[in-house]
This record gives structure tokens, sequence and C-alpha cells, in this order.
């Protein structure tokens, strides 16, 4: 037999028939294994501790249930011998409750964190003995091996991925190639088909050749080297973008070289699903050049052109030029704001490769937001965020951050600098229509980290702080579901109460000549004690608490009447010009306890939805001397 090598002790029993004619001799025994050892160089299959009882004769060997490891699992085997004269093969016929890893080796390196459990297999395997091993000195075993798959699980996109519980019948039949390589042909369940082609079988299995086919027919091994992927899928969910381009996990190179092994892809998507978002109706076309995979995207909101290098770093990351990339924004509701990707579920920063994209034309929800440019690179704990803008008509943004992942879970750190000709535009073009601004050159600094995942940014997670300013605008009654979303302060009930108070200065679309302050989140709440806006007939200033995850508020109003200009009008109008300018000299030096007089405070509570606006009581102070009173 071919390379094959039986070791360890046993016990003979033998009896040989030896005729004294010309008839032939009998010959007639039983092989007791006693924890012997066979070992397949060829394959680097090995079974060990094997006990049982072999029959044979001049013409015939089997064994039943003998009892054997492979791989350190459990197995049982029967043998026989096959075939006619000169052309007979021992089958060994095997049995076990065993993982992926057990039954393929080496080979099975590439799918080892996608692949977990074990199921029931039988395997024949089939050795090539007497003549034909002497004729075919290159004769190698053949493996045919079959699972349901029931008590394995497979982490992969639909269709390739199942639960444990889930029956998925698995053929795989291994067969010599040329020279000392092996052809696999596999097939999955009813509409996966592959046949490949391995080198160095035995030890560090490197692809050759391959075909892999879903849902759309018979794969067949092709000419060129590397491996074609063609796939008709209704729907696939790509949940982990990082896999292992920039981070193997292999020391003998299997993983490493996932993306060098890629020749061609041609995949038909109905639904293609990444994180939050779903493109419709997607062709994704690729082919190897220069040491690269050149992908071409397109579909109705979703094309350009991703280059993928087979090995990327820092200085050579994976680019996407995209000409078009449109969004839609996940419907916000308390229940998913507060919902904190799993990480089984999640995308591990860990695991992204350096990262260059620009996007000519971004939209969210059908509005423009402009030209997209970012870069990413990666580090040990998770991903640096090394370069952010978004420029368009309307505004510009730049940001930078971290992503990271410990064994005390995720955290993400994000600082934001905005500039925005006007505040409720670009508010609207990210989704926040009827904000209550109108106009409003707005500048905003927001400096936070939050104990989640960087797509899973809520505002009641936030720590850290926001600055904002905001030039001369209007403001406007507000959308009541943007108060509720924002929650910061609650303009609507503010100009609604306002106007009732003060009809006679504070109407809709007051005037303000700007907005100023800043807000600390912590633990769930967003403080401010200098929130301020300042218009030409009122000053409001806004101190407390909003509860970003409670949505209530906790916050004190204070409105001061701005009489300034009105006073030494009214004088030079009754007493001529020497009046108006001594009316001003007094307003200068009484405009303190002007302002203090005129005064009003109000107490704001209750929840976002049902926000409660008081009138607190207030403490008059004494009249000035020589001014009121005096007769």
């Amino acid at each position: 037999m071919p390379d094959l090598r039986i070791d360890g002790a046993n016990s003979l029993d033998l009896e040989l028939t030896i005729p004294v004619d010309e008839e032939p001799i009998r010959v007639q025994g039983r092989v007791g294994l006693l924890d012997n050892t066979v070992k397949l160089a060829d394959g680097n299959l090995q079974l060990d501790r094997l006990r049982g009882e072999v029959r044979f004769s001049e013409a015939s060997l089997n064994a039943k249930e003998v009892q054997a490891r492979l791989r350190g699992e459990p197995a049982r085997i029967d043998l026989d011998l096959v075939g006619g004269e000169g052309n007979r093969n021992l089958r060994a016929q095997l049995r076990g409750q065993w993982g992926l890893p057990t039954l393929a080796g080496p080979a099975a390196e590439l799918l080892k964190q996608h692949v977990s459990g074990k199921s029931a297999w039988e395997a024949v395997l089939t050795v090539p003995t007497g003549r034909r091993a002497r004729r075919e000195p290159t004769a190698a075993f053949t493996l045919d091996a079959y699972s349901d798959l029931r008590g394995v699980t497979v982490r992969l996109p639909a269709p390739l991925g199942k639960t444990s519980t889930e029956a998925r019948p698995l053929q795989i039949s291994l067969r010599p190639g040329s020279a000392e390589n092996r052809e696999i042909a596999l097939r999955y369940g009813e509409n996966v088909q592959a046949a490949m082609e391995l080198a160095n079988f035995s030890a560090d299995p490197q692809l050759l050749r391959g075909e892999l086919r879903i849902n759309a027919g018979a794969a067949r091994l092709p000419d060129a080297p590397g491996l074609a992927i063609t796939a008709r899928l209704p729907r696939w969910e790509l949940s982990n973008l990082g896999g292992s381009a920039h981070n193997p996990s292999s020391s003998n190179g299997t993983v490493a070289g996932s993306w060098r092994m890629i020749r061609s892809l041609d995949l038909r998507i109905g639904e293609w699903v990444v994180g939050q978002q779903t493109f419709v109706d997607v062709a994704l076309n690729a082919a190897r050049q220069d040491q690269t995979i050149q992908i071409e995207i397109r579909s109705e909101t979703l094309a350009g052109k991703v280059t993928v290098p087979d090995e990327s770093n820092p200085n050579r990351p994976i680019q996407a030029a995209l000409r078009r990339l449109h969004l839609r924004r996940a419907a916000d509701s308390p229940e998913s704001a507060a919902t904190v990707a799993s990480p089984a579920n999640a995308l591990d920063p860990r695991r992204w490769p350096p990262l260059a994209v620009t996007v000519a034309d971004l939209r969210l929800n059908g509005a423009r937001l402009g030209r997209l440019r970012l870069v990413a690179a990666p580090q040990s704990s998770g991903i640096r965020l090394t370069e952010f803008t978004l420029d368009s008509r309307q505004q510009h943004i730049t940001a930078s951050g971290d992503w990271e992942r410990s064994r005390n879970g995720p955290i993400s750190r994000l600082n934001v600098k905005l500039q925005s000709r006007a505040l409720s535009q670009t508010l609207a073009a990210f989704g926040y229509s009827g904000v209550g601004i109108a106009q409003g050159e707005t500048q905003i600094e927001l400096a936070v980290n939050w104990a989640a995942d960087l797509p899973d940014f809520a505002l009641e997670l936030l720590e850290g702080s926001l600055k904002l300013r905001v030039g001369p605008g209007q403001l406007l009654d507000i959308d009541p579901g943007v108060g509720r979303m924002l929650g910061l302060f609650n303009v609507q009930n503010l100009m609604r109460r306002l106007a009732l108070d003060f009809s006679d200065i504070v109407k809709p679309g007051m005037s303000f000549d700007q907005i100023t302050g800043e807000f600390t989140f912590q633990q769930g709440h967003a403080y401010t004690d200098n929130l301020l806006i300042e218009s030409p007939t009122a000053r409001i200033e806004i101190q407390g608490r909003t509860g970003l995850k409670e949505r209530d508020y906790a916050q004190r109003i204070t409105v001061t009447p701005q009489f300034s200009g009105a006073l030494p009008l009214a004088g030079a109008i009754a007493g001529g010009p020497a009046v108006g300018a001594a009316v001003l000299l007094a307003e200068r030096l009484l405009q303190k306890d002007i302002e203090k007089a005129a005064s009003y405070r109000y107490a704001l509570s209750g929840s976002w939805d049902q926000p409660v606006m008081k009138r607190l009581e207030e403490q008059q102070p004494p009249a000035a001397k020589g001014l009121a009173g005096d007769q």
C-alpha cells in the first residue's frame, strides 16, 4: 500500500493450508488490533488506538466495529476489500461524531472561525493495494464523506449559515489530482456546489484553482488559477466587513490568503443588507489585477469601484471610490435608539482593514449631503478614524475618533466640528425637518464618547460636551417630533408660552441675534448653565437638565425683555433731544436694575411628549430713588 504505515503490537491467529497437488494455497486468519496506529502519510491522515479484530483470507479482508481515534475523536471502522484481482482497494467505512476540523484537518482552517459543533459523519476511505499500488506509484487514497450537519452551527450569511438544530446535507469527495495535488468536490444543501484543486494537501493546503456556485448550477474545475465565485442570492446579509484581511488568525497563511485566492466574482443580489442599510438589485463583478481585486458595484442607490489589495496595510488600504451612496435613516424610536447591538451580531472594529473611502454623491433619505471622504486605520484594539470630511454647499463637517473593543466591551470616541450656512437646512438634510430655526449660520463642536459600538450612537449614551453658536436667524414654530428627537431645549413650548405672556414683543418668526451655549453629557442627561438666546426684543437664558434617557426636563428659563432704545426714543418724542439724552443717561446707569425688575422666570418640567412650563413667583425689588414715586 502506498505510504501506509502500521505501528504497534497485535496478535495473529493464522491457518495455512498447503495442498500437495496443484491446488492453490489457502489462507485464513485473524489479527487482533491492540491500540495500533495507522498512518496515511499521503494525506496526513492518522488513526490511533485501533482495537478490534480483522479477519482475512487469501481473497478477502473484513472487520466490523473496530474502535479507533481520528484526530483525538472516537471513530468506528468497518474494513473490506473491493475490486477484482489486480485492482483491489482497501475500503474503510468510518463513522463518528466529529467537527469539520476532525474530518478535514488543515484544510478546514479557513472555516475555523465560522463553523463550530459536531455532527454524525459517515466516510468511506479507499486505499489502492497490491498490483495497482505497485503499478501506480502516485495512486492515492480517495475519501467520500457525508453528514446532515445536525449539531453544527455555521456562522455565515444566508444561504450558507445554519443553526445547530437545522439539518443541511454536506457531501465531500476527495480524489487524486495532477502530481501530488488533490481535487475536492463539495455539495452543501440543494444549491451550493464547489470544485477545487489543492496543493500540499497533507501539510499546508493551498488553493490552486476552483469554482464556487450558489444558486447558479453545477460547479466545474476551471482551467485558470484562483477561485471563481458565481452566485444568485435573493438576500445577502453582510454582518462583518472586517474579515481577516489585515489580521490573520492562522499561522499557516491559509486565512491570510483568502483574498489572494479569489480570481473573479459574479454576484446578483436581490437584497444586500449591510448594517441597517438595504440595497436592492445589486450587481457585483470583480476581477484580479496587479495583486488586487477590482470590484465594480452597480445598483440604483450604490455604485462605484472598490479596490482590495491582497495584503492591506495603512499605506495600502482598501479603497472605495463610489459614484453614489444613497442611505436611509433608521426609524427614530426610543426602542431603536436605546438598543445596543450585541457583540455576536455587531461589526467588530478589531477586524476592520485599513480603509480609504470617497463618495461623490452621498444622500440620506433623498437629501443631498455632499461629498464624503473617510480614512480609517486599524489598531490593536479597534480602528481609528483619522480623516472624515463631508462637504456641500450647505455645510462643512470634519471629524475624527476611535472605535474600540476590549474585555470590558465596546467604546467609541468622536470629535466633530460642524459649520453650516443655515442650521435648519443642515438638520433637514439629516432627516430632522421642522427644527424651528430659519437661517442661522451655525458652528458646533462635539467631543463625546459612549460605551457602545460606533454605529450605535445615541444621545442617552453620550459622555462629553457640546458647544454651539447660531448666528442671526428666526425662531419659528417647531415640529413636535423634532423636539422629541433633539430634546436639548424645547423651543416650541417656550415660544408658545412667551407669545402669551409677551404678545407685544414675542411673535411668530421672532428674529434673534444669536444662540450660544454649552452642554455637558453625563449618565443619560444633558446639563447646561449658559444657554442663551439673544434677540432685539428679549434675552432668554436657559439652565438645567434634559433627561436624554428618561426624556424629561428640569430647566429654569429667565426671560428679560430688551427695553434698550425704547426709553430714549420716547423721551425724545415727549420732551425733545435734551430730555432724550437725560433718559438715555438714566437708562445706562440703571440698566441692571431695570433688567432685573423686568425679568420673568419659568420652570420647565415634565416629559418631552407632555412638557409643563410654569411661571415662577417673582420678588419685585424696591423702586430706585429719585425716579418712581418722586413728586
